[in-house]
């Protein structure tokens, strides 16, 4: 059975810079800084792909043993699940474009900060209906 992620996309925001990608949970106000080789992982996981094809995919990217990516891909995947930036699914989420822009090789590390914590979940953006600003979700 194949493993594929979820992002949820009304909680989870991204964006790259430069090699590196900023991850936003919303619903606990946490952000992460992913590096260049984390950041590959995470794109892999956005664009549908199973772990196995995950592992496949980074291996071949930087020359690895299975072990080591295995290794590596556990890491980042096991980060996302369980500070809740993916869910686990059985159905292939998505599909979209690989990555092509891969920096070298360097032990993939995700930072989490907290300090904007309260003023993330503070936000009144994120809670609105299609109304827009400032209709909470509770208003008609």
């Amino acid at each position: 059975m194949n493993e594929f992620y979820k992002i949820d996309r009304d909680v989870t925001l991204s964006e790259k810079i430069d090699d590196d990608t900023v991850v936003i949970n919303l619903s606990t106000g946490c952000y992460y800084n992913f590096n260049a080789t984390a950041s590959y992982i995470w794109e892999l996981a956005c664009c549908g792909l199973s772990k196995d094809e995950i592992n496949s995919q980074y291996t071949a990217a930087f020359h690895l043993s299975t072990k080591k990516a295995a290794s590596d891909v556990d890491l980042v995947i096991n980060t996302m699940v369980s500070d809740s930036l993916a869910d686990t699914t059985d159905e292939k989420p998505v599909t979209c474009e690989l990555p092509t822009d891969i920096a070298a090789y360097i032990v993939p590390a995700i930072e989490k900060f907290d300090d904007m914590q309260e003023m993330l979940l503070l936000d009144p953006i994120h809670e609105v209906t299609e109304k827009g600003w400032p209709y909470k979700n509770n208003e008609q």
